[in-house]
């Protein structure tokens, strides 16, 4: 699977060999690809969970396999919103840090 990304990362093009599906693409797309575009355009992007709680943001990092998206997962089943999985794009306002949504979905491989 190959990405080329436009230098101020307004433009995505990819292709991949015949045995790969456009959801493995996806899958691609949505992680490492898009938190490469977001830096190219100033954000700080962190490999994590993010999950709303009482108005506030808590971004849930560690290694791969750590359990982000299980705990994210574990979050939504008692009704925190999920923000973000695998990619939490920070803004910072003044003193304080904002969490942009992410592409809706919790990413756990069975």
């Amino acid at each position: 699977m190959r990405f080329a990304v436009e230098r101020q990362g307004s433009e995505i093009w990819c292709d991949w060999p015949e045995s790969y599906t456009i959801e493995d693409a996806c899958t691609y797309l949505t992680g490492p690809v898009i938190g490469f575009v977001l830096r190219l355009r100033g954000m700080t992007c962190l490999h994590a969970s993010g999950v709303a709680i009482d108005e506030r943001a808590i971004a849930l990092v560690g290694c791969p396999g750590a359990g982000k998206s299980t705990t994210a997962a574990a979050f939504a089943q008692r009704g925190f919103p999920v923000l973000a999985d695998d990619v939490v794009a920070l803004s910072e306002e003044g003193k304080s840090f904002l969490v942009s949504p992410g592409y809706p979905r919790v990413k756990l491989v069975a």
